[in-house]
């Protein structure tokens, strides 16, 4: 067999940049080399993704993923089914739920993935709960209000999240949990607060961002992992908001 050409080095990126370009030819490039194959498969499973109309990269088969569940870093669950398997991927960092039973069975498993990114539906609030928020830097809140405002007291008993910078809820939700979330004391970091399908009550706050159309309805999903698309446009209008509030209080004209 004859040696490569090109250092391994750049051998490497030329074939993860073929890789991220076109993924289609996915199976073509992991036919060329043993080593090849060995490079692409961490990329190949960064981002998975089982809904209920397609799965990403491939459908789920326990095999497969009890060998390469371990580089999987963004994940995406619809069904009960596949949640039962969480600890086939360890070392997940942002997850997406959608499951209308809600999270709580699976609330241990949480506990142990490093999680910083979270979208769940149906999060009633309890310790464990809390515990695992209070990891996280983003938040998808996709709850019923109900299930806050019927346990508000258990709610200001517990949050307190000081890693959280990003928040998203439906805008149902109700006020006083709003307003516990842009407290200062509770949430320290937090930095943008997007409200999405509807409007919100009414908040005197410039992190706060309301949006017409469910941002994480992007098909774009795959591409590079869901809270990029998500975020990436709410921070530029936050970060707006804070460029004119400095114009005006310093009356410049340009700002560095």
């Amino acid at each position: 067999m004859v040696s490569p050409c090109l250092p391994p080095e750049l051998e490497y990126i030329i074939f993860v940049l073929a890789f991220e370009v076109d993924r289609r030819k996915t199976t073509n490039l992991l036919l060329v080399a043993k080593r090849i194959f060995d490079w692409l498969i961490p990329h190949i499973f960064n981002v998975v993704e089982f809904s209920r109309d397609k799965s990403l990269p491939i459908a789920f088969n326990e095999v497969v993923y009890n060998q390469y569940g371990h580089h999987v870093h963004d994940l995406r669950i619809e069904t009960p089914e596949i949640a039962h398997h969480l600890h086939l991927f360890p070392n997940v960092t942002s997850l997406t739920m959608w499951i209308r039973i809600g999270i709580t069975p699976y609330l241990p498993i949480l506990l142990d993935l490093p999680l910083k990114h979270l979208s769940v539906f149906g999060m009633t609030p309890s310790t464990e709960l809390f515990q695992i928020m209070s990891r996280l830097t983003h938040l998808d809140l996709m709850t019923h209000p109900k299930l806050w405002s019927m346990t508000l007291t258990t709610v200001k008993e517990l949050l307190y999240l000081p890693k959280l910078t990003h928040l998203a809820f439906p805008y149902s939700f109700l006020r006083p949990g709003l307003e516990l979330f842009l407290d200062r004391r509770r949430c320290p970091e937090l930095r943008v607060v997007m409200v999405w399908g509807g409007l919100v009550p009414e908040v005197d706050d410039q992190r706060v961002l309301i949006v017409d159309v469910y941002p994480m309805k992007n098909r774009n999903w795959e591409e590079g992992g869901r809270w990029v698309d998500m975020w990436k446009p709410a921070e530029e209008v936050i970060a707006s908001r804070r460029c004119v509030r400095k114009m005006n209080s310093t009356g410049s004209e340009y700002l560095t």
